[in-house]
């Protein structure tokens, strides 16, 4: 008896099932995965306010990694997974720009690519000074001006921006980026006459470790493969000057997968009447989170798995995850931050 085969796309998930009877076979398809490159978007909220007459600023950084298919691409034979005689399912999935994302897997590889963010860095806040009267005079102009735009709360935000574009390669220094604020912002702090200073963001490349999640003990030359990334994890740092004082808004690690290094998984072939299964999932940045072999012989089964749960990365405070990734949360922060240092009986 012949085997039925189904091949099907659904959405950006290949799909080969296969019931099967005597003499049946995985169909020749060849599949083709990009690895994936990383970008960082950088935003930075100033809030300006004012206590006696003497302005003040707070600053807070949000990060938001996104990853895209890079140029580097490889293939495997979907019929690489298959033996005779044996039961196979195939399901592999991509993102919708053609990087992996899953094989036979029903869950989504999500891993925090920013890691240890902000280390619980406190909101820092710096003091315009009252070194003479003609600096008075400046600073009491300022606060004015900033009742003058929101008379009720007495509050004004600007906004700063831009997209850290890594290379393909790692570089020899530091990689700084200034980040540019809008339109609006350029015009609100002309009418209130505040001097702002861009903010920078720093990244520092760091090697990526010698010891990586998944590792093979030794792989035959005719044994398939999957080329996965291990990527390096890099420093971030985001630092920024108001009223001549330095202070440094956040810091973190993000994985940037063309600055790592590639590795082979070999892909497990089903036994002889019986079944093996290769279980992937990767993260959007091209990093393993979980992986699992089943193998079922005529007399017994044997299941492993590993799922990757970066508790020795993952220091990041679910407050502090939060205040970082959403704007709303951020401002919220800066109010309440604000009322303390205007009215720090309110605070009490």
């Amino acid at each position: 008896m012949m085997g039925h085969i189904r091949i099907r796309m659904v959405g950006s998930t290949l799909v080969a099932m296969l019931t099967l009877g005597a003499c049946a076979s995985t169909p020749p398809i060849k599949v083709t995965y990009f690895q994936p490159q990383a970008t960082l978007k950088v935003k930075v909220i100033e809030t300006l306010a004012c206590r006696n007459d003497v302005p003040f600023s707070i600053a807070s950084a949000i990060l938001t990694p996104e990853y895209e298919a890079g140029d580097n691409h490889h293939s495997f034979n979907l019929d690489d997974l298959d033996g005779p005689l044996s039961n196979t399912d195939a399901e592999v999935q991509f993102y919708d720009d053609g990087r992996l994302k899953s094989i036979n897997a029903t869950s989504t590889g999500v891993g925090p690519e920013i890691l240890s963010a902000a280390l619980k860095l406190p909101l820092p806040v710096s003091l315009a000074k009252n070194v003479d009267k003609s600096a008075q005079d400046a600073n009491k102009a300022m606060c004015n001006a900033i009742a003058l735009e929101d008379p009720k709360g007495k509050v004004v935000n600007l906004n700063y921006g831009g997209t850290l574009v890594f290379g393909s390669t790692p570089p020899n220094d530091a990689v700084a980026t200034i980040l540019e604020p809008n339109n609006a912002s350029v015009q609100l702090a002309g009418r209130i006459g505040y001097s702002f200073v861009e903010p920078v963001v720093n990244v520092v490349y760091v090697a990526p470790t010698s010891v990586q999640r998944i590792q093979h003990r030794g792989t035959e030359a005719k044994d398939p493969y999957l080329k996965l990334l291990h990527p390096s994890v890099s420093r971030v740092e985001v630092g920024h000057v108001a009223f001549m004082e330095a202070r440094v808004l956040t810091r973190a690690q993000m994985r940037v997968p063309q600055w790592g290094r590639e590795y082979m998984l070999p892909l497990p072939k089903a036994v002889w009447a019986g079944e093996q299964k290769l279980s992937l999932t990767l993260s959007p940045g091209g990093e393993v989170t979980s992986f699992g072999a089943k193998k079922t012989t005529g007399t017994a089964a044997v299941l492993g798995s590993i799922t990757e749960t970066y508790d020795r990365f993952n220091q990041t405070d679910s407050e502090e995850a939060a205040a970082i990734n959403a704007e709303t949360d951020v401002l919220a922060a800066h109010a309440r931050r604000v009322r303390c240092e205007s009215d720090p009986a309110a605070c009490e």
